[in-house]
């Protein structure tokens, strides 16, 4: 689990009263995306949002080329 997901939130804003949220907990989806679970600081929502987890590991990886034989 990285931790840039969790330090740039700067475009997950709640919903609902566009506070700012704390993560609640964090899955690796895929290498390079995490599925968070926010909870609003302000009204108390919980919601879940989508973001990338280490840019950089996902862009070295999908610019590999593969072996062939």
């Amino acid at each position: 689990m990285a931790n840039l997901s969790r330090m740039d939130l700067s475009g997950t804003r709640c919903p609902r009263c566009r506070s700012r949220a704390t993560v609640q907990s964090a899955i690796e989806l895929r290498p390079g995306v995490e599925f968070l679970t926010l909870r609003c600081v302000s009204c108390g929502l919980v919601y879940d949002a989508q973001v990338p987890s280490d840019p950089t590991k996902f862009m070295t990886s999908a610019n590999e080329k593969p072996r062939l034989g």
